[in-house]
């Protein structure tokens, strides 16, 4: 999960889901396998996965104006705790330099 983001040198809150776009004749659990091993692979063995949800829409395509239908699978997971698993440190902002610009 994304937290926040750098907008004009200041961190800007913001809570995005880690995504991936599926590749020519890719399935969803091979785009999920790729994740863990990819992005993912220092927390991989610690991952349980709990639900998973798909979804179908079908709208005009935003690049052609064709009926488009869109599928999106939604992975539930949870980490487990453990002692062996790297810190998820996060870059601390520079705080004098945001009060200044207040």
């Amino acid at each position: 999960v994304q937290v926040a983001k750098m907008v004009s040198e200041q961190p800007e809150a913001e809570c995005r889901l880690l995504t991936t776009t599926l590749q020519d004749n890719e399935m969803p659990p091979t785009a999920l396998g790729r994740l863990l091993r990819g992005e993912l692979s220092p927390w991989a063995h610690a991952v349980t996965l709990n639900n998973l949800e798909t979804d179908t829409e079908l709208k005009e395509s935003d690049r052609f104006p064709v009926p488009t239908k869109y599928f999106t699978t939604i992975y539930e997971a949870t980490l487990k705790s453990d002692p062996t698993l790297p810190d998820l440190a996060l870059p601390v902002p520079n705080v004098e330099r945001i009060r200044k610009s207040s």
